[in-house]
């Protein structure tokens, strides 16, 4: 509430005119008459200017940013709920991104060299290198082993601190730099699970090029600028602000992780709830202490960013169940795109599909999510005890079956001397 008051014009304007902390406070407990927003319609009311701040406090705002990958071109930008009440623009604000960082260590795992199919464990370990940092899954459950698919499709934190650990931090920060994050970026390991205050803008922009084959794209809102008299000042130029930043290939199979989300993972429900049919990856995440709700989404044609949250950090869900953001920023999303999809305008868009794999990534990406325990370890000496076993068996079966052909050999002609014998007689 302080800060909130700190920050409003009327708090501005009487410390501007020299009024002290005690003559400011008393101003603010004065009832006055305000227009007043609610989701019924705007009204007028008596109230006093702090009674209003907590008034605001309480709602939950929102910023949505729609780009298409392969152009640029910003279909949708909505900086927050309503204008007149809230002036403040959602889409360009920082907030933390949680786990919706996650896919920039898993990318700059895949650009390193490291199988996506490796088994990795999931288990609590403590770093004591980093003062015994010690990352801790948000459902609390530890035990079986991911391949990165799963691990995303699960946002499982344990996994994502070892990537970020082999791959290294400096190397994941670069890749996030050349991907579009312009923010400075802490250079620790706890990057890996989403500590950076990023803006929605950034971070669908950087999306683009897991949809567009590893070619980042700058968001253009802009496509031309006219004088009055219709003379062209300026015109956007198709395929500026283009530049692979990921192979192909690994764009391609960051995408088949990010569809496992939407499989597997935490943004099921935009098939069972929403009715959505066509391919979508994706990732949702949450901040810290539940206080902000991202989703950023990918279709074909479509890449989709959502944040959800409170004006201020300070206001948050006291459980990860209701504030993450599967809860909060996915079903705004999922609403988005299901009435994008029911336009007979957007027809094109109810089943459009992601190119298939390349054949040969189809076999290196099969293997599955998750498995309890690894395999019993092959020893090589197990290995040549058993053959040198198997042929000492082999061996002592022949040898027993040529003694008792021997035998049977000797028994039948000492048979065939003996009826000789009586024969002679």
């Amino acid at each position: 509430m302080q800060l909130a008051m700190q920050r409003s014009d009327r708090y501005k304007k009487l410390k501007a005119n020299g009024a002290s902390d005690e003559e400011v406070l008393e101003n603010f407990r004065q009832p006055v008459n305000m227009p007043v927003f609610s989701w019924k319609g705007n009204s007028n009311k008596s109230m006093t200017p702090m009674d209003s701040l907590a008034y605001y406090q309480r709602f939950l705002n929102t910023g949505l940013l729609s780009m298409e990958p392969a152009t640029g071109y910003v279909r949708a930008w909505v900086g927050g709920i309503n204008h007149h009440a809230f002036k403040y623009d959602h889409v360009r604000s920082r907030r933390q991104v949680g786990s919706t960082f996650k896919p920039f260590v898993y990318a700059a795992a895949l650009e390193k060299g490291i199988d996506p199919c490796n088994y990795f464990p999931n288990e609590l370990t403590t770093y004591p290198e980093y003062d015994d940092w010690s990352p801790r899954n948000s459902n609390g459950q530890y035990g079986g082993e991911y391949t990165m698919r799963g691990a995303l499709a699960q946002s499982v934190n344990t996994i994502s601190a070892h990537l970020i650990l082999e791959t290294g931090v400096d190397r994941t920060v670069a890749l996030a730099r050349r991907m579009g994050i312009q923010q400075d970026l802490p250079r620790v390991p706890s990057l890996a699970l989403g500590t950076a205050d990023l803006s929605l803008l950034e971070m669908v922009s950087a999306y683009s090029a897991f949809a567009n084959g590893g070619y980042k794209t700058a968001p253009i809102y802009i496509e031309r600028i006219e004088d009055r008299q219709g003379r062209v000042v300026h015109q956007h130029r198709s395929g500026s602000g283009t530049q692979r930043v990921l192979s192909r290939d690994n764009a391609a199979i960051m995408l088949h992780l990010l569809q496992g989300v939407v499989e597997e993972g935490s943004a099921a429900r935009l098939r069972t709830e929403y009715g959505l049919r066509m391919d979508i990856a994706g990732k949702t995440g949450t901040s810290q202490e539940h206080a902000d709700g991202w989703f950023i989404g990918i279709t074909p044609e479509l890449v989709t960013g959502v944040w959800v949250g409170a004006e201020s950090p300070k206001v948050r869900f006291r459980t990860i169940s209701e504030g993450q953001g599967s809860r909060t920023a996915m079903p705004v999303w999922g609403e988005y795109m299901r009435r994008v999809a029911q336009d007979k305008e957007f027809a094109s868009l109810r089943t459009v599909r992601f190119a298939p794999l390349p054949s040969h990534l189809q076999g290196m990406l099969s293997c599955a999510s998750y498995r309890d325990a690894p395999p019993e370890p092959e020893n090589i000496f197990d290995r040549i005890a058993d053959r040198v076993v198997k042929t000492y068996e082999d061996w002592k079966n022949q040898a027993k079956s040529n003694r008792e052909r021997k035998k049977q050999e000797r028994k039948r002609k000492q048979e065939e001397k003996k009826e000789k014998r009586i024969r002679w007689f």
